[in-house]
């Protein structure tokens, strides 16, 4: 905690400092800007204007005279819970829990027309739920440096290069330069996860780097045509553990090509090949290094009212990305058409095609499956135009080369969508669905379904203030087809808010479930509800206190599995 608090002190005051190291006086570099908060060029600016500017909290940050500012916002909370009856079946301790958050936003117009944005989230608590530590943890900061074309990240950051090279979290730098409009670089040298001790992980080492160049930008035929290579490369460290009895030592490197290309009408493709090498632990005897490959390739047409979109999905049994997103061995075919019949009327459908047991691959059996989903989104009335309608109709059938396997069924789902608005206060909506499952390798698990559900909401005054009241009541029925077992779900919930002055704010809700099951002695009530009052003591600075009352009982058909909870929560959270 503390080497990370001094770091992010280094590097903001380097940062200010670095601007304000012969800056005597205020003075304008340029005119004119390239956008509605940022110039082309700031001016330069004292150390003792931007104490000020952000002891001020300087919130208008377009002005050219302020240098920036700093924002956040604080959370406090403070919970009671009790815990009654069989206390094991509850998550919840009795006592009281304390947690207080921190977010702060730091802005500062550096030099030429470079900026500092810093975000930090701080959390202290005691809640065991939350964090298994009490102590003040820093959970995420982010710091960067940029202008409109460049960026330098340090911190926690989102690391994306590609779907199947890399799209994490991560913590460390990553930078992005772009050059002349024409070409884009982006560097990435972070960790995915820290090590552990006592879990015998290895910290692991994350590098990665990307080159994007768009060709033919005066083109009339194209749009777009962007041609990307980027690779990632993740690697355990062995060192940051001293246990290394049961930890592996992890190698992942993928490298792939990729692009997008739009033609000034009608037509784009996307597509990605990439290219894996993957070991499991260097530190092994037998260092088996495994290679696969992977392809995505994604055309795109638009025709009129229709558009026609196409996936094909290709990835080999050994192609492995720790930091990406890929199924190995599976092979995919997906059609989607979208046709606009008329002005209140869309009808859309998909046909997805898959199977595994790829070359290679380590399965004995092949199953492929088959999807397809249609839906008709129409307005009946044309005089009622907030009557909507949906209809849909589902099918899914997976086959095996295995006869045995549990996973070969076909599921056929049909459902029926209505919302509509009475006046301007009250909205009214029902939903049906119906679901036939067949197990084909074993019978007695195919089941019916029916579903069913009405909602309604409504807006009104009651002694001139505002009052919203909803209520849902529901059922879900399934049957058996080969006995008569039945499994009863029902549910009825209840949420209003009513606002009892311009700056206090009632909300309550009452959920009541009832589960009447086939299975002896699994049946049980649960009733949840809650009342809270929401008070704004200044509104102008978003400064809250809420007081929360929560009840939650369970009831089953077993008496000695009952239990109940219930908390009280008082919460303060401002903005500054």
């Amino acid at each position: 905690m503390r080497e990370k608090i001094s770091f992010v002190v280094f590097i903001i005051c380097f940062f200010i400092g670095l601007q304000t190291s012969f800056a005597a006086e205020v003075y304008y570099l340029g005119t004119g800007g390239s956008g509605a908060d940022f110039q082309d060029s700031y001016p330069s600016y004292t150390l003792k204007q931007r104490i000020s500017d952000i002891t001020k909290l300087s919130k208008d940050i377009s002005n050219p005279e302020v240098s920036g500012g700093l924002s956040g916002t604080f959370t406090q909370e403070v919970t009671w819970q009790n815990v009654g009856g069989n206390k094991s079946k509850s998550f919840l301790t009795k006592g009281e829990d304390y947690r207080s958050e921190l977010n702060l936003n730091l802005f500062q117009k550096l030099w030429s027309n470079y900026r500092f944005e810093g975000q930090s989230f701080l959390r202290k608590t005691d809640d065991r739920l939350v964090e298994s530590e009490r102590g003040l943890r820093m959970k995420s900061i982010n710091m960067r440096v940029l202008n409109d074309r460049n960026m330098f990240e340090f911190g926690d950051f989102y690391g994306e290069l590609s779907p199947f090279t890399l799209g994490r979290s991560l913590e460390g730098f990553n930078a992005q330069v772009e050059s002349a409009n024409r070409s884009k670089y982006r560097f990435i040298a972070a960790r995915a996860n820290r090590p552990d001790e006592a879990e015998s992980v290895f910290q692991r080492q994350v590098f990665g780097v990307k080159t994007d160049q768009f060709l033919f930008k005066d083109s009339d035929i194209f749009s777009n045509f962007r041609l990307g290579i980027q690779a990632a490369t993740f690697q355990d460290d062995s060192a940051t553990v001293k246990n290394k009895s049961s930890a592996k030592d992890l190698s992942n490197t993928v490298v792939s090509i990729d692009s997008e290309v739009s033609l000034v009408k009608n037509f784009s493709l996307g597509f990605e090949l990439a290219r894996s090498a993957y070991l499991e632990d260097e530190d092994a005897l037998d260092k088996d290094r495994s290679y696969g490959t992977a392809l995505r390739i994604q055309p795109q047409m638009n025709l009129g009212r229709s558009s026609l979109r196409y996936l094909y999905y290709y990835v080999q049994p050994d192609f492995q990305t720790t930091g990406g997103s890929a199924l190995p061995d599976k092979e995919q075919h997906q059609l989607n058409w979208d046709f606009r019949i008329s002005e209140r009327m869309f009808f859309s459908l998909v046909h997805n095609y898959y199977w595994d047991h790829l070359s290679k691959s380590s399965k004995t059996k092949r199953t492929t499956y088959s999807e397809q989903y249609t839906t008709l989104r129409f307005k009946p009335s044309e005089r009622r135009q907030r009557l909507e309608a949906r209809v849909y109709f589902n099918r899914m059938d997976v086959n095996s080369d295995d006869r045995e396997n549990s996973a070969e069924a076909i599921t056929n789902t049909f459902g029926l969508n209505i919302n509509d608005v009475l006046g301007e206060k009250t909205n009214i909506g029902f939903n049906y669905e119906y679901r036939d499952f067949g197990n084909r390798a074993n019978k007695s698990l195919s089941n019916y379904y029916h579903r069913i559900g009405l909602n309604l909401g409504r807006e009104e005054s009651l002694f001139n203030r505002r009052l919203y009241y909803s209520v849902s009541p529901s059922a879900d029925i399934r049957s058996a087809k080969t006995d008569e077992n039945k499994d009863t779900h029902l549910s009825l919930s209840f949420n209003g808010q009513y606002d009892v002055t311009k700056k206090l704010i009632s909300r309550f809700a009452y959920n009541a479930r009832s589960m009447d099951n086939s299975k002896p002695d699994s049946d049980f009530w649960n009733f949840q509800s809650y009342f809270e009052f929401d008070y704004a003591l200044m509104p102008e600075l978003g400064r809250r206190l809420a007081l929360r009352l929560e009840r939650n009982q369970y009831r089953y058909e077993d008496g000695g599995q009952n239990y109940n909870e219930t908390r009280a929560i008082t919460r303060f959270s401002t903005n500054f």
